[in-house]
């Protein structure tokens, strides 16, 4: 059993597209309007094997985490976390999750071969650099918002996150549990504005740092001294820029 956890938030012009594929490519479909002022929700409401969940609580780690918590009940085997925009398809589903059977992994990641813009390239290049060098973890975009994981590995997981730093700390949170990551290239039709915005860089740079620091000092983190020294160095640095 797969169920995709959809946060949305405004999303009239692209929810209907999404939610054509999607009820086809999982068995649930799992809403999470952030209060939406349009008519997001009432066009959800119209496909079948779906649930909608009003989060007060704003974010898309708000949306998500609620979304994890009301799937669990039904106990599927794969989490699928899609985006309400319509930037990725999910006629990807099975592909991807036939790539993570064939490599026996715990979770792949959907690699964006396309970006929105430049600014979004740039980050999400310096983003994944750093998610390589802190888990080891062979990926080239950590923030695309389209994973797929098992959901017993998920279960695994302390995510406390309500924005997006989601994305992130997913991997993150994989690592700590040792989980076996990998990624597979996905369409990226749209190009509309992103909601990403600059604060929300620092906001994930912020967690990443703390992240990093928490976990160097627990006794989960098997990394080389060296790296552990490298990471503590620019992770305070970092949020002595960013704070």
């Amino acid at each position: 059993m797969k169920i995709a956890v959809i946060p949305t938030l405004n999303e009239e012009k692209n929810i209907a597209l999404v939610m054509n594929r999607a009820i086809k490519m999982v068995d649930k479909v799992i809403i999470v309007d952030g209060l939406s002022s349009d008519n997001t929700v009432n066009i959800a409401k119209k496909f079948g094997k779906t649930e909608i969940v009003l989060e007060k609580k704003p974010g898309k780690g708000n949306a998500l985490r609620k979304g994890f918590e009301i799937a669990l009940k039904y106990r599927p085997k794969y989490m699928v976390m899609l985006d309400g925009d319509g930037e990725k398809d999910p006629n990807d589903i099975p592909k991807m999750v036939k790539w993570l059977k064939a490599n026996n992994a715990d979770m792949v990641v959907g690699f964006r071969q396309q970006r929105r813009s430049l600014g979004r390239k740039f980050f999400n290049l310096y983003a994944s650099w750093w998610i390589r060098f802190a888990t080891g973890y062979k990926i080239r975009d950590c923030l695309s918002g389209f994973n797929i994981i098992k959901t017993a590995c998920l279960e695994r997981m302390k995510l406390i996150s309500n924005n997006f730093e989601i994305e992130t700390e997913l991997i993150l949170e994989a690592r700590k549990n040792n989980l076996k990551v990998i990624e597979y290239p996905v369409s990226s039709p749209k190009k509309s504005p992103s909601r990403l915005k600059k604060r929300h860089m620092k906001e994930i740079n912020i967690f990443f740092d703390k992240w990093i620091l928490n976990w160097n000092n627990s006794r989960y983190c098997d990394n080389p001294f060296y790296k552990k020294i490298f990471l503590n160095f620019f992770c305070r640095l970092g949020l002595l820029i960013f704070r």
